[in-house]
């Protein structure tokens, strides 16, 4: 199974964005993905900066360079188009990881469950959605989304025509995953900091326990 890591990074806006993309550098070799075969692409939303393969160094990683068109969706997009995968794991900027291993945890859970959209982090409200900070899908589902380069990211994460709701409406499953488990719809909830798959921007704002 080919296995494709995207790590968005939005160069528009250096200084907000490349002291998360050295965190995530730096998370993702010390605490590695596991032994699963896979290959890491780094999506420019904007141009490709002097001196940004040093930021990554030592982790071994592709560039790929979007116009911001759909802003991280649309990087998504892009890349769904363009790398051939089987499975394609969607990074956004905050994310870093806490516990090694993470990537085996979605590779057994993408095979138990089958194609479908998994996330980090499933909420019920405004209206049920996985969150796009950290989502994994077999890259047709992606192209097959109508939505995501031409409309706000916000929208097509929670709105009446979300990626989640559009999965469901099209028999695709919907899958929260966490370091315990695999959970449908009705088992999503916020997650213990340390159940959390991954580390983001709400796990350091949120009193989590």
């Amino acid at each position: 199974m080919r296995i494709n890591v995207f790590y968005v990074l939005p160069t528009v806006l250096p200084a907000t964005y490349l002291p998360m993309a050295r965190r995530f550098a730096r998370s993702y070799t010390e605490h590695p993905p596991g032994g699963t075969d896979h290959r890491v692409c780094v999506l420019l939303n904007g141009p490709k900066l002097p001196g940004l393969d040093r930021i990554f160094d030592p982790l071994p990683c592709e560039f790929l360079v979007h116009d911001n068109t759909g802003k991280d969706l649309g990087a998504y997009l892009r890349a769904a188009q363009t790398i051939p995968g089987d499975l394609m794991l969607c990074l956004g900027s905050p994310i870093r990881f806490r516990r090694a291993g993470w990537l085996d945890q979605i590779v057994n859970a993408y095979l138990d469950c089958g194609p479908a959209l998994y996330g980090s982090w499933g909420a019920h409200v405004p209206l049920p959605h996985i969150r796009t900070t950290g989502f994994f899908c077999p890259p047709e589902l992606l192209t097959a989304y109508p939505y995501p380069a031409n409309g706000s990211r916000y929208e097509a994460e929670h709105g009446q025509n979300s990626l989640t709701l559009w999965c469901q409406k099209m028999g695709w499953g919907t899958w929260q995953i966490t370091w315990k488990g695999v959970f449908p719809v009705v088992g999503w909830h916020v997650p213990s900091n340390q159940d959390c798959l991954f580390l983001d921007q709400n796990t350091d704002r949120l009193d989590y326990t």
